[in-house]
Parts: C-alpha cells; sequence; structure tokens
C-alpha cells in the first residue's frame, strides 16, 4: 500500500502535491472502474501518514508509519467499503468514521479515511457523513472513492474537491499490461473490451473471466435457444459482468445497424463480428436505442445496491432483448 501509483498516475499525482501543503480535507477521486483509485487513494494515504516522505512526496517505505501501514494495522488509518459485493455502506460504518475523525492523530501526523465505493452509501450513512465532511478535526483527511460520482448526494460532492482519473493512453496501458504476466491473449483486444481501463483487462484476462465473457456473448448473440437456456446459462455469471458485457454488445450492435460493413476494428468485440453483424441484420437502431433504456434501468437498480432477484431481472431483460 506504501506506492501503489501506475504508471498513468504520476501527472495526476503531481498536480495533488502542488496542494501538499493546502490539501483539501476531503478529496472525491472519481473514475471508470478498473482505473486504479484505490492504488492511487492507497498511496496518497500512505504518503500523509509517512515521517519522512521522499522527493516526489511519496510514502518513504521504511519509517515506522510506514511499517505499520504495511502491516494493516495502523491507528491513524481507517478503510471503509461495503462489507459484502452489491450490499451498501451502513450508516454504522458511518457512525464509525464520524468518531474516527473527531479525535487527534495518535502516531502520525495526520489521521485518514477511505471510503471506497463511496456511492454505495445508504442515504441516512451519506447524511450522517455531512458534518464531518464540512468541519473534520484539524489534520483528518477523508479520501471519497467511486465510480459513479452522480448516484452520491449533491450535498456530499459539495464538500468535496473532486479529481478525475482518465484513462491512460492505449500505448501506455498496452505496455503496462504486457509486463502483468498475463495469459497469452491478444492485449489489444483485452483493453478494447474493458473499454481503456487496465485493471478491468487485468481481471479480464483470467480464464474464468474469459469463459464468462464467451458463455454471456454467446448467450445475446445466439437465436436458436430457448430463453430458459439462456437464462440458466447468464444465472451463473455474476450479474455485474452480464450488464457490463450487454452494454458493450449494444454498443457494437449499434455501431454495425448504421454501417453494416463498419472495419473489425471499431468494433469493442472483434472475435465474435460475424455473430454480431447477423444479429445487427434483425434488429432496428430504434430497437436498440429502446432496449439500452431499459438496461439502463436495471443497472441503475444495481447501482443504489437495491435488493434485487437477479435471475428475474436477467429473464426480463431477456424477454424484451428477444423481442427486438
Amino acid at each position: 500500500m506504501i506506492n501503489r501509483l501506475l504508471p498513468w498516475q504520476d501527472s495526476i499525482w503531481q498536480q495533488v502535491m502542488l496542494q501538499r501543503k493546502e490539501l483539501p480535507h476531503a478529496l472525491l477521486f472519481a473514475g471508470v472502474v478498473g482505473i486504479g483509485k484505490q492504488q492511487f487513494a492507497d498511496s496518497l494515504a500512505a504518503a500523509l501518514l509517512c515521517d519522512q516522505p521522499n522527493s516526489e512526496k511519496k510514502a518513504c517505505g521504511q519509517c515506522k508509519q510506514c511499517l505499520l501501514v504495511q502491516s494493516g494495522n495502523h491507528s491513524d488509518l481507517l478503510l471503509v467499503e461495503p462489507v459484502e459485493a452489491m450490499k451498501a455502506i451502513t450508516i454504522d460504518a458511518i457512525r464509525e468514521v464520524v468518531s474516527f475523525a473527531q479525535l487527534t492523530a495518535q502516531l502520525a501526523k495526520h489521521r485518514v479515511v477511505i471510503i471506497r465505493e463511496a456511492h454505495s452509501m445508504q442515504a441516512a450513512a451519506a447524511n450522517a457523513l455531512l458534518k464531518t465532511l464540512e468541519e473534520p478535526a484539524s489534520g483528518v483527511y477523508l479520501l471519497l472513492l467511486t465510480a459513479y460520482p452522480l448516484q452520491l448526494l449533491p450535498t456530499i460532492r459539495s464538500r468535496c474537491q473532486r479529481i478525475d482519473l482518465p484513462l491512460p493512453e492505449k500505448t501506455v496501458a498496452l505496455a503496462w499490461l504486457a509486463q502483468q504476466n498475463l495469459p497469452t491473449l491478444d492485449y489489444d483486444l483485452l483493453l478494447t473490451i474493458a473499454r481503456g481501463a487496465p485493471l478491468s483487462a487485468v481481471n479480464l484476462s483470467q480464464p474464468e473471466m474469459w469463459q464468462s465473457r464467451d458463455i454471456v456473448l454467446k448467450a445475446l448473440l445466439d437465436s436458436q435457444q430457448q430463453l430458459s437456456v439462456l437464462s440458466k446459462a447468464l444465472s451463473n455469471v455474476a450479474i455485474l459482468t452480464v450488464l457490463q458485457l450487454w452494454f458493450s454488445v449494444v454498443n457494437d450492435l449499434s455501431k454495425l445497424t448504421l454501417d453494416h460493413a463498419l472495419p473489425v476494428d471499431f468494433l469493442i468485440h472483434k472475435d465474435y463480428a460475424d455473430s454480431l453483424r447477423d444479429k445487427a441484420t434483425r434488429v432496428s437502431a430504434q430497437a436498440l436505442q429502446q432496449f439500452l433504456e431499459k438496461l439502463q434501468q436495471a443497472f441503475a437498480i444495481f447501482q443504489r445496491k437495491i435488493a434485487l432477484n437477479q435471475q428475474l431481472l436477467i429473464e426480463n431483460l431477456l424477454v424484451q432483448w428477444w423481442d427486438l
């Protein structure tokens, strides 16, 4: 956790360090899934706690504070995140943040709170955090991370300085992927499917994720199977993966309905070009747009951590998908 900066984050780090002596007490790190928000926030937290940051103002990795951070037992660092996937951050977790932020540092010069997936805070939890964001104790920093900043209350956003973490240039991302000892795959294809997010590409490269992608794409593009069979196949894949891949398939089909002869390189799923072209001959751009709205509604429900019957959600979408 001491220095987890990724190669494409150096310029953002330098911009943040220009404010080091007057760093806002509440920072909101926003960026797509797989861009490295957690790595950046972890590096910043370690630097804020470090006794002797280096010339780049990064944590030294050797002082008492750094060793405690590395062990995961620093008393001036609090990490908050959903206890389980698809669960919300509860008001009890935020009450712990409030209590933590009211105390002075015990070992370091500062206290740091990292709230991962900040958009998943329950309404009551978000409201409980407002006063602390506005008036934390001296030397307390709150770092909020989210891929969905608009899901946060406006009052939360207004009390934080937002720092957007952009996607890296493709050449930088490909060079980094080549150093990750991934299974032998087409890195360019991986990055395209991951929509330019390198960490998502790494995740996608794992055999089980690649297999899940095949299951989803075959289910969505196979017009011969019964809906019950397709629904059962999709039930074996994480719902977030299903929804994200569904968005990308709609994206490809939308392009092909406008230009059926579109070169393969303009598609996300290049290796499924033939199946996509076949599907595109049987749908209209208008029908795809209407389905996209339904898909966005389903994704919004997922983002808000609303309790749902995942199987029923997928089945309803499949029925609409086959009616295109």
